[in-house]
């Protein structure tokens, strides 16, 4: 059975990492320079905040669980540009693909795939709001072996094409992109069981 581990913090600690979900959503919605600069500075350091207070936690086979996935979300934060495969994060994490895919599903209800998949997503969303960029650049910068891979990739998981988001005013709103982000750092702090509030705007 499916389950988020179950970590005993105070209320001072939950507070703390719901505040600093919120600012992330806040500087996702903002125009200030440096801003994706900023979240991905915020956002290892919630990363750290929530291991600091979990070592030692959890039950020992739900603690190597919720290791090995924040470790993969650590890992897919540095490579997902170039790297799609979960068998590439097993290798750097020193365990089989079968394992990596029980830990990261135990622990978040979600496969590494998914992780992936939703990782490039949010990613590509966020450069196609940047008009410098050709379509063909963002497919080769998110690893994609051809322009037309990405966009088959990007109408499977949003229902039209980058091009037509460009070309007929489908282009990704802010909202959306936001919208993106609230799914994945609900179901990332869910996963880690620091948040009863669903995250919205």
């Amino acid at each position: 059975m499916l389950h988020s581990p179950v970590v005993s913090l105070s209320a001072a600690v939950a507070e703390e990492a719901n505040w600093q979900c919120r600012w992330l959503l806040r500087e996702f919605a903002s125009d200030e320079a440096y801003r994706e600069k900023t979240m991905c500075a915020r956002l290892k350091l919630l990363l750290v905040h929530y291991n600091r207070h979990f070592d030692g936690l959890a039950a020992p086979q739900e603690g190597e669980a919720v290791r090995v996935a924040s470790r993969f979300v650590s890992l897919l934060d540095q490579h997902y540009h170039a790297q799609h495969s979960s068998r590439f994060y097993a290798e750097q994490l020193g365990i089989s693909t079968y394992l990596l895919e029980k830990h990261v599903h135990a622990s978040t209800a979600q496969s590494p795939m998914q992780w992936i998949r939703k990782r490039l997503l949010l990613e590509a969303q966020l450069r196609l709001q940047r008009p410098e960029l050709s379509i063909a650049e963002i497919a080769y910068q998110l690893g994609f072996k051809t322009p037309s891979n990405f966009g088959r990739f990007y109408k499977k998981m949003m229902g039209h094409s980058p091009g037509d988001a460009r070309r007929v005013g489908k282009r990704v709103t802010r909202r959306e992109q936001l919208q993106g982000l609230c799914v994945c750092l609900g179901e990332f702090t869910r996963s880690l069981g620091i948040l009863d509030i669903p995250l919205g705007f």
